[in-house]
């Protein structure tokens, strides 16, 4: 069903972007959702993101905090051997920074949600969403890119000036930005180890 078009000017028109019609024609194939893992696809998909946005999805997501990563290392094995009932106030000391993680990922992936089947909206709520940030991201006709999925959290850290490296390059010039994403990993590795050592 085409749904109407908005009178926003938006600021980016994905269709018209160097690389989305490439990615689009794949995407429209008959039976392309069964191949949406191939190699050369991801390839490709990578590729224009990296020109358009200057990351890829896989930058934007973060994953989910593990609670072993806030244990010492004797406590981590330990607790491959209790039962949950056993571990008493033994872990307490990993709690704080463990929530303190897991409400970051929330917040983090919070950005994302209307992507998402179970947010309950309808189609005209998340055309507005793309409206309120400046993407038309239908084929000119009304109808969502087939494609769209693939640069939608892309988009989305983009408009919202998520991550720093991301950069909108229209002419598809962009380089491959500094990965934030991993960087945020990386920072709560580190601070999951200074609570090792703090513990021991």
């Amino acid at each position: 069903m085409s749904r109407e078009q908005s009178p926003i000017s938006p600021v980016i028109i994905l269709r018209n972007l160097p690389g989305i019609a490439e990615v689009e024609r794949i995407a429209s194939q008959p039976g392309a959702g069964w191949r949406e893992n191939d190699p050369e696809r991801v390839a490709l998909i990578d590729r224009v993101s990296v020109s358009l946005f200057g990351i890829t999805e896989g930058d934007t997501e973060r994953a989910p905090p593990d609670y072993g990563d806030f244990l010492t290392e004797g406590d981590r094995l330990a607790l491959k051997h209790l039962a949950p009932i056993d571990t008493g106030d033994r872990f307490r000391y990993a709690e704080a920074p463990y929530d303190r993680a897991v409400a970051e990922h929330v917040a983090w992936e919070a950005n994302f949600d209307i992507l998402y089947d179970d947010t309950d909206l309808d189609d005209d709520e998340r055309d507005e969403f793309w409206r309120i940030l400046g993407v038309d991201v239908t084929d000119g006709s009304g109808e969502d890119l087939h494609c769209l999925h693939n640069f939608s959290r892309q988009l989305i850290v983009l408009a919202k000036g998520l991550l720093p490296g991301a950069v909108f390059k229209p002419d598809g010039s962009g380089t491959r930005a500094p990965p934030d994403a991993q960087a945020w990993g990386a920072a709560l590795e580190r601070a999951a180890h200074e609570f090792k050592a703090r513990k021991r």
